[in-house]
């Protein structure tokens, strides 16, 4: 069956893939799992292009965004989480709970109150600073150098 008209109106159109008017244009073909968008006779896959899009679930190998991505729900890694491109940094405006291991190979910066509940592993060198007086306490090898007072409530014990 072949049909022509400049335009048509229809309730309801039925059909297992539609094209553009070319050979090599895109097309959209209709699986029972969802939708296809492709470009060329090749099969290759096409870009859906909107100028706003509502999805409520998305599964992905792979996204790139342009800009800046926003997340207003929440984010889930399940695996690693990686800049690539640009600076190598990740910025939390807010809170950030890491319910695992943080491991900062470089350094890790923090600023601002910081409360650690349990035990923190220095397996090399830790200094504490602040804004005002500059490094309070560090440790390097076998040595604990405080700059400043040294107060200690309850006993002070040295095996030496």
């Amino acid at each position: 069956m072949s049909a022509s008209a400049a335009t048509a109106e229809a309730d309801t159109v039925t059909a297992t893939w539609v094209r553009g008017r070319d050979t090599g244009a895109g097309w959209i073909r209709f699986p029972s799992d969802g939708i296809t968008v492709g470009h060329g006779p090749g099969g290759d896959l096409g870009t859906v292009t909107a100028g706003k899009i509502s999805v409520n679930d998305l599964t992905t190998r792979r996204a790139q965004f342009k800009e800046r991505l926003t997340l207003q729900g929440g984010l889930t890694v399940d695996d690693v989480l990686e800049t690539q491109d640009g600076p190598p940094r990740l910025v939390v405006r807010g809170r950030l709970d890491a319910e695992g291991d943080v491991n900062a190979a470089g350094g890790l910066t923090v600023q601002g109150d910081s409360l650690f509940i349990g035990k923190v592993n220095a397996n090399g060198h830790l200094s504490v600073r602040n804004k005002d007086v500059g490094w309070i306490m560090h440790t390097r090898d076998d040595l604990v150098a405080i700059n400043g007072d040294l107060r200690v409530h309850g006993a002070f014990r040295s095996d030496r």
